[in-house]
């Protein structure tokens, strides 16, 4: 029996075929990353909004918890600043 010798073939890519790879990650990382940023800016400006909520929205539990109406003026800075500092209502009333 004769054995045919084959010549072990190497699979390779072409220029061709890496330059064009290379051009899809670059169009692929030209929309990714601005969208990314874009991203990022908006969940940092949606932060800032919540944080500037956050005094009236202690305001209102407030009102709301001393049977208060809008508009009506806090009893002081002071008790408001204990109360919206994580104070308890319970805390603020015995002073």
């Amino acid at each position: 029996m004769k054995m045919l010798l084959r010549a072990k073939t190497v699979c390779t890519f072409t220029l061709t075929e890496l330059v064009m790879a290379a051009v899809i990650f670059g169009l692929l990382a030209a929309i990714f990353f601005p969208n990314t940023i874009q991203a990022k800016d908006s969940a940092r400006l949606n932060t800032v909004y919540s944080n500037l909520r956050k005094p009236e929205n202690a305001k209102e539990a407030w009102d709301s918890e001393h049977r208060k109406g809008e508009g009506v003026a806090v009893g002081g800075v002071q008790t408001f600043a204990e109360y919206s500092q994580g104070g308890s209502a319970q805390a603020v009333i015995d002073e």
